[in-house]
Protein backbone atom coordinates (compact mmCIF):
# COMPACT_ATOMS: atom_id res chain seq x y z
CA UNK A 1 0.00 0.00 0.00
CA UNK A 2 2.67 2.39 1.12
CA UNK A 3 3.89 2.72 -3.15
CA UNK A 4 0.37 1.54 -4.97
CA UNK A 5 -1.45 4.58 -3.61
CA UNK A 6 1.13 7.29 -4.87
CA UNK A 7 1.39 5.34 -8.17
CA UNK A 8 -2.63 5.36 -8.48
CA UNK A 9 -2.52 8.85 -7.83
CA UNK A 10 0.06 9.57 -10.41
CA UNK A 11 -1.57 7.72 -12.87
CA UNK A 12 -4.83 9.05 -12.51
CA UNK A 13 -2.98 12.57 -12.95
CA UNK A 14 -1.23 11.46 -16.20
CA UNK A 15 -4.28 9.97 -17.60
CA UNK A 16 -5.85 13.64 -17.22
CA UNK A 17 -9.34 12.70 -18.25
CA UNK A 18 -12.41 13.39 -16.35
CA UNK A 19 -13.02 9.97 -16.12
CA UNK A 20 -9.45 9.77 -13.93
CA UNK A 21 -10.63 12.81 -12.19
CA UNK A 22 -14.12 11.73 -10.62
CA UNK A 23 -12.49 8.59 -10.06
CA UNK A 24 -9.83 10.00 -8.23
CA UNK A 25 -12.09 12.68 -6.29
CA UNK A 26 -14.56 9.50 -5.14
CA UNK A 27 -11.47 7.38 -4.17
CA UNK A 28 -9.15 10.32 -2.35
CA UNK A 29 -11.73 13.21 -1.50
CA UNK A 30 -15.26 11.14 -0.95
CA UNK A 31 -14.19 7.86 0.24
CA UNK A 32 -10.95 8.75 1.86
CA UNK A 33 -8.89 5.74 1.88
CA UNK A 34 -6.67 5.48 4.33
CA UNK A 35 -2.84 4.67 3.47
CA UNK A 36 -0.55 3.06 5.71
CA UNK A 37 3.28 3.51 6.58
CA UNK A 38 5.08 0.48 8.06
CA UNK A 39 7.41 1.83 10.27
CA UNK A 40 10.39 0.17 12.39
CA UNK A 41 10.35 0.03 16.26
CA UNK A 42 11.40 -1.81 19.25
CA UNK A 43 9.51 -4.09 21.04
CA UNK A 44 9.85 -6.53 24.32
CA UNK A 45 9.17 -10.69 23.05
CA UNK A 46 10.17 -11.50 26.58
CA UNK A 47 9.59 -10.25 30.02
CA UNK A 48 10.42 -11.16 32.98
CA UNK A 49 7.89 -12.32 35.92
CA UNK A 50 8.50 -8.22 37.64
CA UNK A 51 7.52 -7.48 34.01
CA UNK A 52 11.56 -6.25 32.99
CA UNK A 53 12.18 -7.03 29.40
CA UNK A 54 14.24 -9.86 28.83
CA UNK A 55 14.33 -9.55 25.12
CA UNK A 56 13.45 -7.43 22.60
CA UNK A 57 13.08 -7.06 18.67
CA UNK A 58 12.94 -4.91 15.86
CA UNK A 59 9.90 -5.29 13.68
CA UNK A 60 7.77 -2.98 11.37
CA UNK A 61 4.49 -1.89 12.51
CA UNK A 62 1.39 -0.39 10.53
CA UNK A 63 0.41 3.44 10.98
CA UNK A 64 -2.18 4.58 9.67
CA UNK A 65 -2.17 8.06 7.61
CA UNK A 66 -4.87 10.31 5.74
CA UNK A 67 -4.40 10.51 1.89
CA UNK A 68 -3.82 14.11 0.14
CA UNK A 69 -7.34 15.13 -1.39
CA UNK A 70 -6.70 14.58 -5.20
Amino acid sequence: MLLIIPLFRTCLKMADSSDANLVGKLFFNIVQMKCFVLKPETVCVKRTWWNKCEKKIRRKRAHLRDNRKF
